[in-house]
């Protein structure tokens, strides 16, 4: 799953162990290890240079990821029954 501009994510505030919603609005992709994110939360605040292991797909984005694979896998599926 990608994790593009635009997408609603959950983001750990500041180290804390506890998720915020919030929305990707940046990515810099310069970094030769990983990429870092820039995102706003949903109150307004914003945060930048945060790494993978603080963001984390919101539910509305992970279901909507699924229900994409799970249409394109239908027939698939249907085939190998």
């Amino acid at each position: 799953m990608n994790l593009d501009i635009g997408t609603a994510v959950e983001t750990r505030y500041k180290q804390e162990q506890v998720f915020y919603r919030s929305v990707i609005t940046h990515i810099d992709t310069t970094s030769a290890r990983y990429p870092l994110y820039s995102i706003r939360y949903e109150d307004g605040e914003t945060a930048d240079g945060l790494r993978w292991d603080a963001i984390r797909p919101s539910l509305s984005t992970l279901k909507s990821f699924l229900k994409e694979r799970e249409i394109s896998l239908k027939p698939i599926i249907r085939r190998h029954r």
